[in-house]
C-alpha cells in the first residue's frame, strides 16, 4: 500500500562539481548508513543509466517517499544519484570521473552492472573512436578547470584584502548574536549531530545553476550574510554549523561551487532554518540581512574600483570556463552513438523493476507496508 501522508518532497541537488581544482564530489548521500542500501550503477555514456535512475526516483514518488536527485554537473538534465532517504537508500551512477567502488560489498552496497545488456560486438570495432573522443573531452574538461583556477585566484585577491581590512571584534560580536538567534531555545544535546556535505550548485555548461530553492519550503526561516568575497561569510556559517551538530541538530553544508572550502549555505532540516552567503535569490522570503562589509575598516571603500576589476576579470574566466565546458558535453555526447543502438533497454527495464522491488522489500524493515 502507498504511504498515507503529505505530498512527496522533492529535493535536488548536485552528484559533483567542477571547482577551481579539478572535479569534486563528496560521495555524502544520507546523514545514517546503519542498514542502509547503496546500488551502484556502472555502465558507459548513452546505456540509460540516468534513466535507469530517474525512473526508480519516479517509482519511490508514486508510493510516496520523499526523494533526493542528484544531478550530474556535466549534463544537468541527467541524475547522477537518486536518493530515498526515509528508508536509507541510494542508487548511483559511478563511472568516469565519479567511478567509486562498494566500500562494505554486500553489508552496504553492491555494484549493478548494465553492462549486461550491451552487444559488445556491436562496440568493440569503435574502440579507437570512442578513445579519441575520450581524449578530447578530457583536454576540454582539464582547460575548463584552469580558467576555473584562475578566476578563483583572482578572486583571492578580493578576499585577501577583505580579510586584512576585516575588524575581528566587529565579526565575532556578529558572529554572537547571530548564533545566539539560531539557538536561542536550543541547549546542548551532549553528543554531536550528523553532518552532510554537498553542491546544491554548480558550475555547468550552462552557467553556474542551484537547486537550493527545492530544500525550501514557505516556512523556512531564511538568515542572509551579504558582503565581500573575504568578509567574513564563510566563517560565520562554519561557526554556526559547529554550534548546532554539538546541540544535537543535523546539518547541511554546501559548498561554494567555484571554491569548496567556502561555505555557501548551511540548512537545518530541523528547525527548518538557513544560513546562507546568497539571500538575494529569496527576495519573496524576506530573509532577515546581516552585512558584514559593516564589519571591514572604512579603508576599503577607498578600494572599491579595484575590487570590481578584479571580480569583472574572474567573471569573465569563469565565463570562459563555462564556455569550454559547453564544447566538452557536445564532444561527450557523440560517444553515446556507438552505445545506444548496441543496448537491450527492454532487458534493462526488466531489471531495473527487479531493482525497485528489492528497495521496496528493504523498505519494510523501516515500517511494515511500505514495501507494497
Amino acid at each position: 500500500m502507498d504511504i498515507a501522508r503529505t505530498e512527496p518532497r522533492i529535493r535536488r541537488c548536485f552528484f559533483g562539481c567542477n571547482t577551481s581544482a579539478g572535479f569534486h564530489t563528496y560521495y555524502d548521500f544520507l546523514h545514517e548508513l546503519d542498514n542502509g542500501r547503496i546500488f551502484i550503477v556502472k555502465g558507459g555514456p548513452g546505456t540509460g543509466k540516468s534513466h535507469f535512475l530517474k525512473e526508480i526516483g519516479n517509482s519511490m514518488i508514486e508510493r510516496g517517499f520523499n526523494i533526493e536527485y542528484q544531478h550530474c554537473s556535466l549534463d544537468p538534465e541527467s541524475v547522477d544519484a537518486v536518493v530515498v532517504p526515509e528508508i536509507r537508500v541510494v542508487v548511483v551512477a559511478a563511472t568516469g570521473h565519479h567511478a567509486f567502488d562498494p566500500q562494505v560489498p554486500g553489508a552496504l552496497d553492491e555494484i549493478l552492472d548494465l553492462g549486461m545488456f550491451w552487444d559488445e560486438d556491436g562496440i568493440r570495432p569503435h574502440y579507437k573512436q570512442i578513445r579519441d573522443i575520450q581524449s578530447t573531452v578530457a583536454r576540454h574538461f582539464h582547460q575548463a578547470c584552469r580558467y576555473l583556477h584562475a578566476a578563483r585566484t583572482i578572486l583571492d585577491n578580493v578576499a585577501s584584502l577583505c580579510a586584512e581590512a576585516a575588524v575581528e571584534i566587529k565579526i565575532n560580536k556578529l558572529m554572537a548574536k547571530i548564533t545566539e538567534t539560531l539557538f536561542v531555545h536550543c541547549n546542548d544535546a551532549g553528543f554531536h549531530a550528523s553532518e552532510r556535505n554537498l553542491f546544491v550548485s554548480s558550475i555547468t555548461p550552462f552557467g553556474t545553476l542551484s537547486h537550493l530553492e527545492t530544500f525550501l519550503s514557505p516556512e523556512t526561516t531564511i538568515i542572509g550574510l551579504v558582503g565581500e568575497h573575504g568578509a567574513g561569510r564563510s566563517k560565520i556559517i562554519n561557526h554556526a554549523a559547529e554550534i548546532a551538530r554539538v546541540k544535537g541538530i543535523k546539518v547541511e553544508i554546501c559548498h561554494n561551487p567555484l571554491d569548496r572550502n567556502y561555505m555557501e549555505h548551511l540548512f537545518l532540516p530541523e528547525p527548518n532554518v538557513l544560513l546562507t552567503a546568497k539571500p538575494k535569490e529569496f527576495p519573496e522570503q524576506n530573509p532577515y540581512i546581516y552585512d558584514l562589509n559593516e564589519c571591514l575598516a572604512p579603508w576599503v571603500k577607498e578600494k572599491t574600483r579595484e575590487l570590481a576589476e578584479e571580480k569583472a576579470n574572474s567573471g569573465y574566466l569563469l565565463e570562459k570556463a563555462v564556455e569550454t565546458l559547453h564544447v566538452a558535453k557536445l564532444t561527450h555526447e557523440k560517444i553515446e552513438q556507438f552505445y545506444t543502438p548496441n543496448m537491450d533497454f527492454s532487458r534493462m527495464d526488466n531489471y531495473r523493476k527487479s531493482i525497485e522491488n528489492r528497495i521496496l522489500n528493504h523498505a519494510e524493515q523501516f515500517n511494515p507496508g511500505w514495501g507494497h
